[in-house]
């Protein structure tokens, strides 16, 4: 999922090539759902986190980077 996000940031963004690819947060929340959807094995639980954490950085950092939070599932979640 990190790959798959990373190249949707990277692709959709107004930032000059090689920069940290920021992308609205709405977008990034609606692709991300959207994804994790057709994956069908993230939990929601995960979904939820993941997103709690970003909208956070959001607030403080007026637009989203995408390093900032892991999409990927964690070490031992089935």
């Amino acid at each position: 999922m990190d790959g798959a996000m990373k190249l949707t940031c990277e692709i959709l963004t107004a930032d000059p090539e090689g920069g940290a690819a920021r992308i609205p947060f709405n977008l990034f929340q609606f692709i991300y759902k959207y994804l994790v959807e057709l994956d069908g094995e993230i939990p929601q639980e995960h979904v939820n986190a993941v997103l709690e954490c970003l909208e956070q950085q959001v607030y403080v950092t007026a637009k989203f980077l995408t390093r900032v939070c892991s999409t990927s599932i964690p070490q031992g979640v089935d």
